[in-house]
């Protein structure tokens, strides 16, 4: 008799999950896409077309667009003068990486390469000559940074970290919008994650060492303790 009632009430609760699950499927789904008999209906792939191309002409009337044309009129050059270099680093503070994608979508019969990593690239180049200015302008240039970019920025960040590790830290103190310094940190905990165990360890030791150094600000050590932070959970 004990065995018939274990059975009865396994096959009860079996019910009771069911029903639960279902009824959790139906809440998860959005009422924008549900009918009133409750059956999923067709989504309108043209009205998601439609919102990504109201996004991308709002991006081509942008002045991250005008920017990312003019910027590359002169990256495409066989060579970048000094005045030419100036106005690059002068305008990736208010780059946005979205815009000049989509300029790259644009004009992608007329370039070898997508225009972020001619850009990239270009910037990783320059890194051994860069000044402190150019580098914090570098540090700056996050707007609408994502994706595969993102990661190439990151690499960019740590070339110009091992130029100067605390050096880093103190440009980014320097950076107006702290978004903008967040971001920069992060980048750089991304990118020094692909080291090695050993090579991690010894940046750790260096760093926890400069936390307790009268000669860095409050703020120069925020960001160290931000980076550590960040490489420890990654």
């Amino acid at each position: 008799m004990r065995l018939i009632d274990e059975k009865a009430f396994l096959f009860i609760l079996l019910l009771v999950s069911l029903s639960f699950c279902s009824c959790m499927m139906n809440d998860s789904i959005p009422q924008s896409i549900m009918g009133e008999d409750n059956k999923l209906e067709n989504i309108d792939i043209s009205v998601l077309e439609k919102e990504e191309s109201n996004i991308d002409k709002q991006l081509r009337a942008s002045n991250g667009y005008v920017i990312a044309e003019f910027l590359l009129q002169i990256l495409l050059k066989e060579t970048v003068n000094d005045t030419e270099r100036a106005i690059v680093f002068s305008n990736l503070p208010d780059l946005d990486w979205k815009a000049l994608d989509l300029y790259s979508r644009d004009n992608k019969q007329y370039l070898d390469d997508n225009a972020c990593f001619i850009l990239v690239n270009w910037l990783y180049s320059v890194v051994p000559d860069m000044k402190e200015k150019e580098k914090l302008t570098t540090m700056q240039a996050t707007l609408g940074l994502d994706g595969v970019y993102s990661e190439s920025f990151a690499g960019l960040m740590v070339q110009i970290f091992e130029k100067d590790r605390i050096g880093f830290f103190q440009l980014v103190s320097k950076i107006d919008q702290i978004k903008n310094a967040e971001q920069t940190v992060i980048l750089l905990a991304n990118g020094c994650s692909y080291k090695s165990d050993e090579e991690i360890k010894q940046i750790e030791i260096e760093l926890i060492e400069y936390i307790t150094s009268p000669e860095l600000s409050f703020l120069d050590k925020h960001w160290i303790s931000l980076f550590l932070d960040r490489l420890v959970k990654l």
